[in-house]
Order: C-alpha cells, then structure tokens, then sequence
C-alpha cells in the first residue's frame, strides 16, 4: 500500500501497516544422523490477508559437537516446506566444540493464507542442535 506526498494518516491507515512477530524455541534436541530434518519445536504457523506479505527469518542454532564427526552443521529455513537459499553453516567443528550460528533469510509470500516458517537441520552422527538455545524469530510485514 503506498502513501501519497501529502495525504494525512489516521489511525484506520496505520493499523493496515501492520508488522506480526513470532518468536519460538526448539522443543527438543536435533540429533544427527540426519539430512533436512525438521528441528522440533522451531516452528510458526500464522495467517496472511493478503498477498505478497513480506516475511524476515532470524534463526540462532546452537550447534554442539558431541564426538569426534567434524562433518559441517547445516541450518536451513523452509517456508510453507520450500527450503529457502542460503544456509547458517558451523564449519570445520572440531570434537566438544560448541557454537551458535545463525543466518536470516526474507521473501514475498505469494498468496494469502495460512503459513508455516520452520528451522530444518542436516547433522551428522554425533551432532546436535540443542534444545532452547536453538531459536526462530519470524516477522510478517503486510498492509491489510
């Protein structure tokens, strides 16, 4: 919705800017072995009036290094159960290494509707992404 030089805003106009935030904790350990998986928990589910709302996904993995594997940790966003591009990557982990990694990813959704913003992992054997530090921050921004 644009704003034209010199129109006046009410109140009625600025409710249809309206920003949503989400904010959600893994519920449980992500254990590797495994490729693309759904972090448990990690998950918003929420409702668009209109199309092409803008979506900003922040994401904080908190990748623990349990043995002796120092294949990569991946951390992936999949919006409506499309894996989005570009992954937050702890490289290089070397054995009871511990970090938090983090990336954030944004897109158009196309249609309105109901949603989903979810965290996905690849580990390897031995890997963790660990409970409660592992968070999403979703926020929706769309004019109704």
């Amino acid at each position: 919705m644009a704003i034209a030089s010199g129109q006046r805003l009410s109140a009625a106009l600025l409710r249809r800017l309206r920003p949503s935030y989400y904010v959600q904790s893994s519920t449980a350990e992500l254990n590797g072995a495994v490729t693309q998986a759904d972090v448990p928990g990690a998950s918003v589910t929420f409702t668009t009036e209109t199309a092409g709302a803008r979506w900003i996904c922040e994401a904080w993995f908190d990748a623990d290094q349990g043995g002796t594997n120092t294949a990569l940790m991946l951390g992936y966003c999949s919006v409506d159960g499309v894996i989005q591009e570009g992954q937050a990557i702890n490289s290089d982990p070397a054995a009871s290494d511990r970090h938090t990694i983090s990336q954030v990813w944004d897109g158009t959704l196309s249609s309105p509707g109901t949603h989903t913003i979810k965290l996905v992992g690849t580990l390897a054997a031995s890997q963790q992404f660990r409970v409660g530090n592992t968070r999403l921050k979703v926020t929706i921004q769309e004019a109704v």
